[in-house]
Formats: structure tokens, C-alpha cells, sequence
């Protein structure tokens, strides 16, 4: 397990305030949020190569925080890569190695990369050059590998090859493997636990599925890139009207005292007749895109548009009916 105890870093005019996660073993963590966040930091810490103003870090019960970097044992894989251009596919391999072993053997294997290791990096793709990068960095045989978006700069089918490809790794070998990225996608494919990190805080650490389907405030549901959020009026402990509207709901729970807004999940948004139940009658226009559609729904007793996002084939009506039993409730993480 490597876990963050309080951990401050004071760096000019940024800081990471008080960080405190706990990376299980054999699990992917991914950690997201906006440039500037303070990812790459938080990652120089474990790393050893930033040393924390205050709190402490772990590493299997062991406290590692001044730890030397050399003397940590973690394998990682930057943005660039840092293959050396001058050096084979092999020799970058083999740098300060002597043997090939039958680890060595195997992960070529996997990897696919036998064919190339007489080659040159600039003479390899884009998703070859990752590959190589992986096995150099799994050659250490750390059980802890560490990634910076490394697929930042590939097309999106590339991409997911070596979504496949890491998540073979982790598995095959048992890798505690920590993610940065900016990609939903690729994280919710490989993570099991996210941490977002926002101005120098982590304002939420969770399971994937608790994270994409319950973000607990406004500034997560945003990053994530949540439309239809709507500033609610409290009216009673369990009843409120969105704001500029004259829609009135009842929760399922009461509302506790700092909720201030709703989401309302495009799956929660149902196309229907004037005869249904709380039917609401408004105008649309439909913005098409190759696997999908956009439909942009407005009505007179809300002020901002809905955005609703279909299938190809589903049918549109000029009246909505919302499943308020689903909303989500956040409130602001300031």
C-alpha cells in the first residue's frame, strides 16, 4: 500500500495542501484534474523527487518520504518517454543490465516487441515507442509503476490498444499501477479508485463508478464534463423548485442544509406524450454527429437549455419527462 499522510508541498505561488490517499495494491489509481492542479507534483513527491514541507509518506507500512529516489523502486514512465535516441531498442532495454533473464523474455512477449529491438525509437510509431517505454520501465521489476499521461499525444484508436495493453500488464504481472491523466475515457477504463485534485486539493477520492455516476460536489460534476446542473431553492426539508423555474420536487431524502444544486443525468431525461405524468411541452432542435445525437431542449418553465444526448434512431417529442427520483444532489466543494 502507499499511502499520503497530510502531505504539503509549498511551491512559489502554488500548493499542495494537505494531501491524504491511500493507492491499494494490484489496483490502478488514476489521479485527474485540471493543468496546473498539482498532479505532476504530488507524483515528484512519491517519486522523491520533491520533497513535502510537512506530512509523511508510505510505502508497504515504511516511511518513505526522504527516502532516496534510486532506493524507492518504483518503475516510471514519463510524458516524453526519455528513450535515448542514440541506443537500440535492446540497448535502451538493457541500460545498466547485463542479463536477459526469463523476465526479460516474457515481457518481450507480451509486449510484441521482439521484431523491434534491433531498431532505432525513431524509427518506431507512436504506440511501438510506448511499448518499448513500458518494458524498460517494467524491467526494474517494481510492482509499483507510475504513468504520466503517456498517451496524451496518440489518436484515439492507438489509444485503446494500450488500454488493453497496460491493463494486460497490471494483471499479468500484479503492478500497483498510478495513473495521471486528462482522459474520462482511459481512466474509467483502467482505474479502480480516482482522486481529482483541484488547486492543490483533493476534493474527491473515490471508487470509478461512485465518482462518474455520484460526484459529491458542483466542481466535480463539471470536470467531468456533467451537463444540466441547476441551482435548487429549498422550500421545505424535503421539497425544493430548481431555481428560475417553476418546477417543483420532493426528494427522496431530506436535504441537508448545504446542497445547493441538482444534476440531471441524461439517461433520467425520457421523451414522452402531453398525456404523461408531469409532462413538460418545450422546443428542440437536434445537433447529429456520427454515432450519436445532441438535442438541445428548451421550454419556457426553465431558463436554461436541457442537453440531452441520444441514440441515432430514438425518437424525439416537442415533451420531456424528468426522473426526479434519480437526481443527484452536490453541493459546492469551495
Amino acid at each position: 500500500m502507499i499511502e499520503f499522510r497530510e502531505v504539503s508541498i509549498k511551491k512559489e505561488n502554488f500548493e499542495l495542501k494537505d494531501i491524504s490517499l491511500e493507492i491499494k495494491p494490484n489496483e490502478c489509481f488514476a489521479i485527474l484534474g485540471p493543468s496546473g492542479a498539482g498532479k505532476s507534483t504530488l507524483i515528484k513527491a512519491l517519486l522523491g523527487l520533491q520533497k513535502p514541507h510537512s506530512g509523511k509518506i508510505f510505502y508497504k507500512n515504511k516511511d518513505i518520504t526522504n527516502l532516496e529516489v534510486q532506493k524507492r523502486g518504483f518503475a516510471y514512465v514519463p510524458q516524453n518517454l526519455a528513450l535515448f535516441p542514440h541506443l537500440k531498442v535492446e540497448e535502451n532495454l538493457l541500460f545498466n543490465k547485463k542479463l536477459k533473464d526469463n523476465y526479460f523474455k516474457e515481457l518481450i512477449e507480451v509486449a510484441n516487441i521482439k521484431h523491434l529491438l534491433k531498431r532505432y525509437p525513431n524509427t518506431l510509431s507512436g504506440g511501438e515507442r510506448q511499448r518499448v517505454a513500458l518494458v524498460r520501465a517494467l524491467l526494474t521489476k517494481s510492482k509499483v509503476l507510475i504513468l504520466d499521461e503517456p498517451f496524451s499525444a496518440l489518436d484515439i484508436s492507438l489509444k485503446k490498444e494500450l488500454w488493453f495493453f497496460v491493463d494486460k500488464l497490471k494483471k499479468r504481472f500484479g503492478i500497483t499501477l498510478i495513473l495521471i491523466t486528462h482522459n474520462l475515457d482511459e481512466a474509467y477504463f483502467l482505474s479502480d479508485s480516482i482522486a481529482i485534485i483541484k488547486d492543490g486539493k483533493i476534493i474527491q477520492q473515490d471508487s470509478k463508478d461512485n465518482i462518474f455516476n455520484n460526484p459529491k460536489c458542483l466542481e466535480v460534476a463539471r470536470y467531468l464534463g456533467m451537463k444540466n446542473i441547476f441551482a435548487i431553492e429549498p422550500l421545505d426539508k424535503d421539497k425544493f423548485k430548481i431555481k428560475s423555474s417553476n418546477l417543483i420536487y420532493t426528494s427522496q431524502n431530506e436535504l441537508k442544509s448545504n446542497i445547493s444544486y441538482i444534476i440531471i443525468k441524461e439517461s433520467d431525461i425520457k421523451f414522452t406524450t402531453p398525456n404523461s405524468p408531469n409532462a413538460i411541452k418545450g422546443e428542440y432542435e437536434i445537433l447529429e454527429f456520427i454515432d450519436y445525437n445532441i438535442v438541445i431542449f428548451t421550454t419556457p418553465l426553465i431558463d436554461r437549455a436541457l442537453e440531452i444526448k441520444i441514440d441515432k434512431n430514438e425518437k424525439v417529442t416537442n415533451y420531456i419527462s424528468l426522473n426526479s427520483k434519480k437526481f443527484i444532489y452536490v453541493t459546492s466543494c469551495n
